[in-house]
């Protein structure tokens, strides 16, 4: 699973330098939105790197090398996951900087929460493109990450005053790791029976 990693990285380097050049200012702003945009839009990087894999006939090739089906999908949702948690520390930080120049308070919550929300993105996503591929799989993937969007928009009301002070992180954070168990056990079986 290293190597495939190593090469996603590539990948990415390569093609998304302007890509992760706008995440990291997004990172960067002072702003609430633009914070947690920064760390939700990281979530559709696999995304990217799996259209990019499909448009050079990387899945042929791997299916004829000596990967694992679980280090192919394995490799996607790890990229995902560091890809998230980079960008949450890009954010912290520069909450911390912010928060000691106009003396505000940090409000961790917040961008724990928005990593929370990337993680159950990409767990909703990664399935769709694992069994319908990037074109087919994009527009499930659209509505799919509009649903989740839609949901927190609506409950955000209720529940921004908890998630700001840092109550209601520990379900969340919860049901993202569970969500992430059972999407890597669905994305697995979506690859083998795309393969077949």
């Amino acid at each position: 699973m290293r190597a495939l990693l190593q090469k996603d990285l590539c990948v990415l380097w390569r093609q998304m330098k302007v890509f992760l050049l706008l995440v990291l200012v997004f990172s960067l702003t002072p702003s609430n939105f633009q914070e947690v945009f920064a760390v939700v839009y990281v979530a559709m990087i696999p995304y990217t790197i799996f259209a990019q894999d499909e448009a050079s006939k990387w899945n042929d090739l791997a299916s004829m090398l000596p990967y694992s089906t679980r280090d192919i999908v394995g490799s996607k949702y790890l990229l995902g996951g560091l890809s998230i948690v980079l960008s949450m520390v890009f954010s912290t930080l520069a909450r911390c900087v912010w928060a000691l120049a106009a003396s505000r308070p940090m409000e961790p919550g917040i961008t724990l929460t928005a990593g929370c929300g990337a993680v159950l993105i990409m767990d909703l996503s990664l399935p769709l493109l694992f069994r319908f591929g990037a074109e087919k799989g994009r527009m499930m993937m659209v509505l799919m990450v509009a649903l989740v969007c839609g949901g927190a928009g609506a409950l955000s009301g209720f529940v921004e005053e908890g998630f700001r002070m840092g109550n209601g992180l520990l379900p969340l954070a919860a049901a993202a790791a569970a969500a992430t168990v059972v999407s890597i056990g669905v994305s697995a079986r979506m690859w083998e029976r795309r393969k077949n």
